[in-house]
Protein backbone atom coordinates (compact mmCIF):
# COMPACT_ATOMS: atom_id res chain seq x y z
CA UNK A 1 0.00 0.00 0.00
CA UNK A 2 3.01 2.14 0.36
CA UNK A 3 4.35 4.72 2.74
CA UNK A 4 1.65 5.78 5.45
CA UNK A 5 0.45 9.37 5.31
CA UNK A 6 -0.03 11.63 7.70
CA UNK A 7 -3.73 12.77 6.03
CA UNK A 8 -4.03 8.71 5.75
CA UNK A 9 -4.31 8.73 10.12
CA UNK A 10 -5.71 11.92 10.17
CA UNK A 11 -8.85 10.79 8.38
CA UNK A 12 -8.78 6.90 9.75
CA UNK A 13 -8.68 7.39 13.33
CA UNK A 14 -8.44 11.82 13.57
CA UNK A 15 -12.03 12.16 14.71
CA UNK A 16 -12.04 9.33 17.06
CA UNK A 17 -9.19 10.83 19.42
CA UNK A 18 -8.94 13.65 21.98
CA UNK A 19 -5.93 15.79 22.64
CA UNK A 20 -4.46 15.57 25.72
CA UNK A 21 -6.26 12.46 26.54
CA UNK A 22 -4.67 10.23 24.18
CA UNK A 23 -1.34 7.88 24.67
CA UNK A 24 -0.95 6.64 20.85
CA UNK A 25 1.86 3.68 20.40
CA UNK A 26 3.14 3.18 17.13
CA UNK A 27 6.03 2.11 15.51
CA UNK A 28 9.13 4.98 14.60
CA UNK A 29 7.40 6.49 11.19
CA UNK A 30 7.61 10.05 11.16
CA UNK A 31 3.70 10.30 10.10
CA UNK A 32 2.93 9.13 13.02
CA UNK A 33 4.98 11.49 15.13
CA UNK A 34 3.77 14.51 12.80
CA UNK A 35 0.46 13.39 13.48
CA UNK A 36 0.47 12.96 17.31
CA UNK A 37 2.11 16.60 17.36
CA UNK A 38 -0.02 18.42 15.57
CA UNK A 39 -3.26 16.68 17.79
CA UNK A 40 -1.41 16.91 20.81
CA UNK A 41 -0.96 13.67 21.56
CA UNK A 42 1.53 11.46 23.91
CA UNK A 43 3.10 9.64 21.47
CA UNK A 44 5.66 6.52 22.32
CA UNK A 45 7.57 4.70 19.86
CA UNK A 46 8.49 0.98 19.68
CA UNK A 47 11.53 0.01 17.61
CA UNK A 48 10.91 -2.55 15.93
CA UNK A 49 14.35 -2.85 14.38
CA UNK A 50 15.56 -4.40 17.41
CA UNK A 51 12.61 -6.25 18.15
CA UNK A 52 11.74 -3.44 20.87
CA UNK A 53 7.85 -4.95 21.70
CA UNK A 54 7.30 -2.83 25.22
CA UNK A 55 8.54 0.47 26.27
CA UNK A 56 8.70 1.28 30.23
CA UNK A 57 6.67 -2.12 30.60
CA UNK A 58 3.41 0.05 30.00
CA UNK A 59 3.60 0.72 26.26
CA UNK A 60 3.17 -1.89 23.92
CA UNK A 61 2.14 -2.85 20.17
CA UNK A 62 1.29 -6.67 21.00
CA UNK A 63 -2.20 -6.58 21.50
CA UNK A 64 -2.61 -4.73 18.41
CA UNK A 65 -0.57 -7.45 16.60
CA UNK A 66 -2.73 -9.91 17.76
CA UNK A 67 -5.69 -8.55 16.38
CA UNK A 68 -4.25 -7.39 13.18
CA UNK A 69 -3.42 -10.80 12.96
CA UNK A 70 -6.63 -12.52 13.87
CA UNK A 71 -8.31 -10.20 11.28
CA UNK A 72 -6.06 -11.40 8.58
CA UNK A 73 -7.15 -14.71 9.30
Amino acid sequence: MGRLKKVVIENVIGSKLKANKTILCSDARISYKRFAIDNEIEHHTLKARVKQRVKNKIYHIQHVNSTHNRVKK
